[in-house]
């Protein structure tokens, strides 16, 4: 069955969350390894963000180097739901064309539609990320290393499991576009469930 040009946006979103999930269940080893590469990122983002002077830059950095780690997580989970293909391991390679792609896929969007489903898909993790923040922030009132240190070991699980949601709605979107894209039309993501 081919895939509608029109998907429904948050539809597409909601089925996102289903394939990050399906995708965890047949790759766990690569989730682990992503959430453990995060922690440790943002660990040490919190260790250094007390530079001041260099906050914005070190920030820069980091989210540059969140997106690079999250990129091979991003291109198993396309291949899990276009091609069905379940790799549970963790592939860095940079000088790959798709890892360059995915990597710069990252960073920027392109059309209303994408982005809108894209939107769909993290707006909630947003407003609970919000919440969280504020609920720790008031648990360890006064002790912002305390505080700042539990959000760096939950924060990352949740931005893994998005950008897994985030890369299955992305190929969902790739699979109905392929057409105007100059893809191969044949691609048939998997059975939304």
């Amino acid at each position: 069955m081919a895939a509608s040009m029109d998907l429904p946006i948050i539809e597409t979103a909601l089925q996102g969350w289903r394939d990050a999930a399906a995708a965890r269940e047949k790759m766990p080893t690569l989730f682990w390894i992503a959430i453990a590469i995060m922690i440790a990122l943002a660990i040490l983002h919190v260790l250094l963000g007390g530079l001041s002077f260099f906050s914005f830059i070190v920030s820069v950095i980091f989210g540059l180097a969140q997106a690079l780690a999250l990129t091979p997580l991003a291109i198993a989970v396309h291949r899990f739901v276009l091609l069905d293909e379940a790799r549970d391991a963790y592939d860095f390679a940079p000088g790959d064309p798709r890892f360059q792609k995915f990597f710069l896929f990252t960073i920027g969007l392109d059309s209303w539609r994408v982005f809108l489903v894209l939107l769909c898909t993290v707006l909630p993790v947003v407003v609970i990320q919000v919440v969280l923040g504020a609920l720790v922030v008031a648990l360890f009132f006064g002790n912002w290393l305390l505080s700042s240190l539990v959000l760096a070991l939950i924060i990352p699980v949740i931005t893994v499991f998005t950008v897994a949601a985030m890369a299955a709605s992305a190929s969902r979107l790739f699979a109905a576009y392929a057409d105007r894209l100059g893809r191969p039309s044949n691609l048939y993501p998997r059975p939304a469930v």
